[in-house]
């Protein structure tokens, strides 16, 4: 047998990639009933091994999808088990708490990487916020969410289906007449002070009408790599800016 042997694992509720070397493994597991598609990970990966769209070929891991608020959606993994490096930054910074890395089959909290023990990256300064279906997020990020409604013409309302805090809704708007029978619009509304700056309306919105940008992450504390610094602007969503 040679190594390091790859597997990927469905396990219905959760996904998970591992790597097996000759004495050690390695393991990062998603949990798709906490994960929202915002794509933290997809930004802060340091490898680029993440991806919310999957490649054709030899590559190419599950449907990856979700069924949240009764719609189905892609959510983001690891395409390539061996891209990733497994340093459990994407556990780190997940405000959702939905990956987690597994060294020989155990559990590492966020607290306890390497990365945190050897302070390559400092503490996040998060607040714990209590989400709609009752679950909990870490929000460490700030900035800005509105609407171009000049935009927003697809009628899919997925930003107000995706969003975990509540703070995008619809609500009746007009009646307009249409052969010959009325049909009520609705329009999207945004409570912003519920915002948790995730970016999941941002990753899922088809038109680009949500106007998304994260200026902020906070955090305080040492550490001593450059490493964090690069991690903090690529978890920033500036104007006009998609993620992969």
């Amino acid at each position: 047998m040679s190594f390091p042997k790859v597997s990927k694992d469905n396990k219905g509720k959760k996904d998970a990639v591992k790597v097996q070397f000759l004495a050690n493994s390695l393991e990062i597991v998603l949990d798709k009933e906490k994960c929202t598609g915002c794509c933290a990970c997809v930004r802060a990966c340091p490898k680029e091994a993440f991806s919310r769209y999957q490649p054709e070929g030899p590559q190419k891991f599950f449907g990856k999808q979700i069924i949240y608020k009764k719609k189905k959606y892609q959510v983001p993994f690891i395409y390539d088990p061996l891209a990733c490096s497994y340093c459990g930054l994407c556990t780190f910074i997940c405000p959702f708490d939905a990956l987690r890395l597994k060294v020989n089959g155990e559990e590492v909290p966020p607290e306890k990487l390497k990365l945190v023990e050897e302070q390559a990256v400092p503490q996040l300064e998060s607040e714990k916020i209590t989400l709609e279906d009752g679950k909990e997020a870490k929000v460490y990020t700030k900035g800005s969410l509105s609407i171009d409604v000049n935009m927003c013409n697809t009628g899919c309302y997925n930003c107000a289906e995706i969003c975990p805090s509540g703070a995008i809704s619809t609500s009746p708007d007009t009646v307009t007449k249409k052969r010959g029978e009325y049909e009520q619009e609705l329009k999207i509304e945004i409570e912003e002070s519920k915002c948790l700056y995730c970016g999941a309306c941002h990753e899922i919105c088809p038109t680009g009408a949500l106007k998304l940008i994260i200026d902020e992450v906070s955090y305080s504390g040492d550490y001593n790599s450059p490493f964090w610094d690069e991690v903090v602007e690529r978890l920033k969503i500036k104007p006009d800016k998609t993620s992969s």
